[in-house]
């Protein structure tokens, strides 16, 4: 369980705990991309492979970059950077990857918390898209509820409820959908369970 800690660092590492396997060990990033290959020809920086909406490229000039300079103080900025960009492209898995990367190389970093948000967020656009699986909303509100009960990340936590709130609308609109699917085929209790989870997300929002 997350503990409340007025010390950044210990903040940090009670997320972490909480979180388990979360932000374990982070996906090769190698692997979230893929097999897809660029078409860049020419040479581009940074900023502007990103404006560019090229991000396989952008990749690979981090991994390049982090090859070479290994104890650039560039190094977070850019993360930061390729973690809003993915996650503006809608690439949600790698959006989660740069902000954990961040966490997990700057646990005390300037910018951990907006770190932390952006991994929160990347898995709330995530959940709420569609044909996303239904226990990454409920996911999403685990983490959300953690979140929210850290003071040092107090910056953020009104943005984190406004998408906490939307979860549970979109999570509750599922569970009615599912309700009257299973109550066409005839199937009662089916339809009474997904019903009941409704009414305790309703007693739970009236607390």
């Amino acid at each position: 369980m997350l503990h409340r800690s007025v010390g950044y660092c210990f903040a940090a590492i009670g997320m972490a705990v909480f979180f388990g396997t979360g932000c374990q060990k982070t996906v090769p990033l190698d692997t979230l991309v893929g097999k897809k290959r660029t078409n860049v020809t020419r040479k581009l920086g940074m900023n502007e492979a990103i404006s560019q909406h090229e991000l396989e490229y952008a990749d690979n000039l981090y991994l390049e970059y982090r090859g070479a300079h290994p104890d650039s103080d560039k190094l977070p900025s850019i993360m930061l950077k390729l973690s809003q960009a993915h996650m503006d492209q809608k690439e949600y898995l790698l959006a989660r990857y740069y902000a954990e990367a961040y966490i997990r190389d700057y646990p005390e970093g300037r910018r951990v918390d907006q770190a932390w948000f952006l991994r929160l967020k990347a898995l709330f656009l995530r959940a709420v898209s569609k044909g996303s699986s239904e226990t990454l909303i409920g996911q999403f509100q685990e983490e959300a509820a953690a979140f929210i009960a850290t003071p040092a990340y107090r910056k953020y936590h009104s943005k984190v409820r406004v998408m906490r709130k939307k979860s549970q609308k979109i999570q509750y609109r599922r569970n009615e959908a599912l309700a009257l699917y299973y109550e066409k085929r005839g199937k009662k209790k089916a339809a009474a369970f997904y019903r009941s989870r409704n009414k305790v997300s309703r007693t739970e929002e009236g607390k």
